[in-house]
């Protein structure tokens, strides 16, 4: 079961990380995917953060946008965490060029 999972901030600017942290009752398959909004950019491919790892409970990992993917607004990275028992929680978390303005995000059970 997930506890909770807690965001530095649900914005980021290119270039600078976030910090994402979920606490469960056990390892957590962690999905990252990225998004843009419609129409993508020309030739617009999955970046190099889209990945699937397994954390533990507890420990905080980071996101960067690279500056070679996200070279306008307008997308994101969607978080999946998934518990050994199936439960699963969805982040949003939106990719700026310019001032980010949101922080201290969660999406707790």
């Amino acid at each position: 079961m997930i506890h909770s999972v807690d965001l530095s901030s649900n914005e980021v600017l290119v270039g600078q990380s976030i910090t994402i942290e979920i606490e469960a009752d056990s390892d957590i398959r962690v999905s990252i995917g990225c998004f843009v909004d419609k129409p993508p950019p020309p030739r617009f491919k999955g970046c190099a953060e889209c990945s699937v790892q397994v954390v533990q409970s507890g420990q905080p990992f980071r996101l960067t946008p690279g500056r070679d993917t996200w070279r306008t607004d307008g997308g994101g990275y969607r978080i999946v965490a998934t518990s050994s028992d199936g439960d699963s929680r969805t982040v949003i978390v939106r990719v700026l060029r310019g001032a980010a303005g949101a922080s201290g995000a969660q999406m707790g059970a």
